[in-house]
């Protein structure tokens, strides 16, 4: 037998129900916080229950039929780990044969990357053939990030000419040189493969790289060389684009799901854990509080995340160990990668010393996307963090390196080129920190951060009026003007104020006119009004839109059942007026009558059709065939709002649409009832099972108010922000007066059946368009 699968199958052969002693690791310890296992973890990783599914993807990538594959786990499953620690080291000895080759994806040119991860790793006689093609630094023309570009207001663009990008060609030919050198078959794991859509949003920059990989796969199997991509379960459909021009197709053994941990698993994974770390041991109470505490309610499963953060908040308490006595010091699991971000902050000495280790991992986030800004050197971070005049270089440097010091781990340090730089030590923490930020930060910072936000969104939209700040924005502003660091755009946010002001003074001049003037225009509107909501009920009713007659109520709002999250609580009672709601989310077909309406509207911001089921023709945007009625999806919340509005009408306040979902009111969990769900009730992701994909609108029952697919097929933006619920009664809520994300609700096709409660909430940034959310229009009645 081939050394490690012999190793791996005896894991796999052995009894489960046992209590074998964890073994020892001189020198290296499993608890890693939020940094994932690296190769030289290999020897350790095998121990952390993972062994059959490294078994059974080693399997897959040495079959002779296996050319490229994808391994899909979501955010916090593990994956840069298991590719690491587990596929990168451990293929070598499963099969000699085979040559791994590890390339992360970041914000950095792909082919670059990839050029990059041969030069480190092949061996070096490989290269001499090819020294002639310069490598270039990895900062490139692009800079050090993506953010760089965006600090100037430019998409990411492909390099053109030079010698930055290399060849597609050169890649393959070097592919084929190296394979023939070895003797061996390569294969490539592409990590964090998302990145790749992220900082290049657009298909035609896109264009090189696939061109790459195309070439590549048109040689094979000539060309011993195969790929493994890897990437997060919500970006899976991405790779459509790669199958439509490679032209393959993927089988069972090709499509690799990365799950999380059973308690049962996560038992063992505490006791390695604990055993390389040298903490007392409880095995009854690891055993009774991973099932009862640390397992999600919606699938029972244990993210290695949350493993990692409970152990390493446990051995920072006086007497450290994995038993009751740590876990009750520490306050139970509840919030615990928040917490874990808090207490961390708590341990500086002073609170500047915190609110600027509080910025500085805000400066890692890419907080449109809600993903990582990538790798960062100190100098960017602090041209980041230039407009606030209360942050001193010294008092950044120590920040950045606190956070990456061993005792916290929050960030992560990256060499490239010789080159340092940090990036956020996990996705998982964007989150706790948005809502941290809400928080811990004062109101002159949170006024700093709405004012370079805003600042940011009305220059990339071409100083729109859409973006100007309303009176509540710019209160809050004014409010703090002695303090506000005005920094490197000090002008443009200038002009902002200006603006905004100049608008409002606009409106006030035009409320308090004269009575007689006021009463002709009153009357002007009313007619104006009339001739308007004649034409939209004509349009409405062109557009085969139905709508469902919501009565009025008091209900209690939230999580009726004591299984949700923190932020489906408190309950707490709401009264509304009646209204109207669509009985459908809105269909492709629909959009495509607002998108033609009016051919000068300006869309950027609202809607792209690049990912969408919408196509232009000649000048038209028309649905693909078979997609007309299915709901319409990569609209950003202000291309759901316009669209409402064309129509006289406005998105759901979160209240109306919890009301609504539950048939005015009642204590259900779903729109249906109390039955758990299943595939003829809504389209969701039942264990894996589901269709990956949106459905037409009405597939499924509708709910007793007549309203369809309130649960599964795509999220469905509300009006509100998004933020904490109130305790006290409350009468038609409008949500917060403002915040950073807008609320959703309802789940998708790629979500368990925990997330389509009628409870279930989440908060999206408004300019993010995804393939999974769309919305429905509510009219007053």
């Amino acid at each position: 037998p081939r050394g490690v699968e012999a190793e791996i199958q005896t894991s796999i052969n052995a009894p489960q129900g046992g209590r074998a002693t964890a073994p020892a690791f001189p020198g290296r310890t499993a608890l890693k916080g939020l940094r994932p296992f690296d190769k030289e973890d290999a020897e350790l990783f095998q121990s952390l229950q993972r062994e059959r599914e490294l078994h059974d993807c080693l399997s897959a990538i040495t079959d002779r039929e296996f050319r490229l594959g994808i391994l899909f786990g979501e955010s916090g499953c593990g994956k840069t780990s298991f590719v690491q620690a587990g596929l990168w080291a451990m293929l070598p000895q499963f099969s000699p044969t085979h040559f791994p080759i590890y390339v992360k994806f970041s914000e950095l040119d792909p082919l670059v990357s990839v050029r990059h991860a041969l030069r480190e790793q092949l061996p070096q006689s490989t290269f001499e053939k090819f020294v002639h093609s310069t490598i270039p630094p990895l900062r490139g023309a692009r800079g050090v990030s993506r953010a760089h570009a965006e600090q100037q207001q430019h998409p990411p663009t492909p390099p053109q000419g030079g010698n930055f990008l290399a060849p597609a060609s050169d890649i393959v030919s070097l592919l084929a040189h190296a394979a023939q050198t070895l003797g061996k078959t390569l294969v490539l794991f592409f990590d964090q493969f998302e990145q790749f859509f992220l900082h290049y949003p657009k298909a035609e920059q896109r264009t090189a790289f696939i061109a790459a990989l195309k070439e590549w796969y048109d040689h094979a199997p000539a060309l011993p060389v195969k790929i493994l991509l890897s990437l997060r379960q919500d970006y899976y459909g991405h790779h459509y684009e790669l199958q439509q021009t490679l032209r393959y197709s993927l089988g069972p053994q090709d499509s690799i799901p990365l799950r999380k941990f059973s308690p049962k698993q996560a038992v063992e994974i505490f006791h390695v854990l604990a055993e390389t770390a040298r903490l007392a041991f409880d095995r009854d109470f690891v055993e009774e509080m991973t099932s009862r505490d640390l397992a999600a309610k919606e699938d029972g499963l244990i993210s290695p995340v949350d493993i990692q953060i409970l152990t390493w908040m446990a051995s920072a308490q006086e007497h450290a160990g994995l038993n009751r006595a740590a876990f009750q010091k520490m306050g139970g699991v509840e919030g615990l990668l928040e917490n874990y971000v808090k207490r961390s902050l708590d341990a500086l000495a002073t609170k500047a010393e915190q609110q600027t280790a509080l910025k500085v991992l805000l400066s890692l986030i890419d907080l449109e996307h809600n993903l990582r800004a990538g790798a960062l050197t100190s100098a960017r971070i602090k041209e980041k963090l230039s407009a606030d005049a209360s942050l001193h270089a010294e008092a950044i440097d120590r920040a950045i390196n606190w956070l990456a010091s061993n005792k916290v781990r929050l960030i992560t340090p990256v060499s490239r080129d010789e080159t340092l730089g940090y990036e956020l030590a996990h996705e998982r923490l964007i989150q706790p920190l948005r809502r941290l930020t809400n928080k811990e930060l004062s109101e002159v910072d949170q006024a700093n951060l709405l004012l370079e936000r805003r600042a940011n969104e009305w220059l990339g939209n071409n100083r729109d009026a859409r973006y100007l700040l309303n009176w509540r924005e710019l209160r809050r502003v004014q409010k703090q003007r002695a303090y506000l660091t005005w920094g490197q755009r000090a002008e443009v946010k200038q002009e902002l104020l200006q603006h905004s002001r100049g608008r409002l003074k606009r409106n006030l001049l035009l409320a308090f006119s004269p009575l007689v003037l006021f009463m002709v225009c009153w009357f002007g509107v009313r007619l104006y009004e009339h001739y308007q909501f004649a034409q939209r009920r004509a349009q409405i009713a062109k557009l085969g839109l139905e709508f469902a007659d919501i009565p009025g109520g008091t209900f209690r709002m939230g999580d009726l059942f004591g299984d949700g999250y923190d932020d489906e609580r408190p309950v707490h009672q709401v009264t509304l007026s009646a209204f109207k709601l669509s009985k459908h989310e809105i269909t492709n077909e629909q959009y495509c009558a607002f998108l033609n309406d009016d051919p000068e509207r300006n869309l950027q911001g609202l809607f792209e059709a690049d990912g969408s089921r919408i196509v232009e023709q000649d000048g038209r945007y028309v649905p693909e065939g078979g997609f007309e009625k299915h709901p319409v999806a990569n609209v950003t919340w202000y291309g759901a709002n316009a669209f409402c509005e064309w129509l006289g009408g406005r998105l759901p306040t979160e209240a109306q649409w919890e009301y609504a979902a539950r048939a005015a009111g009642d204590s259900i969990r779903y729109p249906w009832g109390n039955e758990e769900p299943d595939t003829t009730k809504a389209n969701f992701d039942p264990s894996g099972n589901y269709t990956g994909a949106t459905k037409r609108v009405g597939t499924y029952l509708a709910n007793e108010l007549g309203l369809y697919d309130m649960a599964g097929n795509v999220w469905e933006w509300c009006n509100d922000w998004y933020g904490d619920y109130p305790v006290e009664s409350q009468t038609d809520p409008n949500g917060p007066a403002d915040g950073f994300s807008r609320v959703v609700r309802g789940g998708a096709f790629h979500y368990l059946a925990g997330i389509v409660r009628c409870s279930f909430r989440d908060g999206l940034d408004p300019d993010l368009r995804l393939d999974y959310v769309g919305f429905r229009i509510a009219l007053s009645p």
